[in-house]
């Protein structure tokens, strides 16, 4: 999406009188252009490294594993809802993508790299996660992770003053503020 088209976005929705905040910022805002955005970064970047084996962790409804898939990478998405890995299932079937999906922690050591989009915000106890993503990882292995940790929401947890020394306790090296490589 150009600059241009995203400023038409803007341009388009509607301000709140009461808060002056933009009331379709969901619906409008964060699919048409934030994760538009996000998804071509990470596509960019995924062409520019070839893994071969990429988790998504937190996969959700799996919009993401199904895209990935369709770069020729195995992709294999994780989520602990059930419910959600069925649809993903469903939809992956429906529309012949490659992705598969699981409810089951995979063995990690398999990934190349591991994606966790809009989900380390939700656990409560990120440290143990990350070591645990350290202890299994192989060398080399990239982790891109992007969250929300700050915006008040009550049911995320607040770990942005946190997640680098961890990540580089658990054996990461931090590339930026997404992307880490286990060493």
């Amino acid at each position: 999406m150009s600059l241009k088209d995203e400023i038409e976005v803007y341009d388009k929705a509607k301000i709140s009188p009461e808060t002056g905040e933009i009331e379709v910022w969901d619906k409008v805002i964060f699919p048409n252009v934030i994760r538009k955005r996000e998804i071509k970064l990470i596509f960019d970047l995924v062409k520019e490294i070839k893994p071969e084996r990429i988790l998504d962790f937190g996969c959700g409804v799996g919009v993401s594993t199904c895209l990935l898939s369709e770069l020729g990478n195995e992709v294999i998405g994780y989520d602990i809802n059930k419910k959600a890995v069925d649809f993903a299932n469903f939809r992956a079937r429906k529309h012949n993508y490659k992705a598969q999906f699981t409810a089951e922690m995979p063995e990690l050591g398999q990934f190349d790299l591991v994606l966790a989009i809009d989900v380390l915000e939700h656990i409560e106890d990120l440290r143990s996660l990350i070591l645990k993503l350290g202890k299994s990882m192989k060398s080399g292995a990239r982790l891109y992770h992007y969250g929300t940790f700050e915006d008040g929401s009550p049911d995320h947890f607040n770990h942005s003053a946190n997640i680098n020394e961890w990540l580089e306790e658990a054996g990461f090296e931090i590339i930026d503020t997404l992307w880490a490589r286990r060493k």
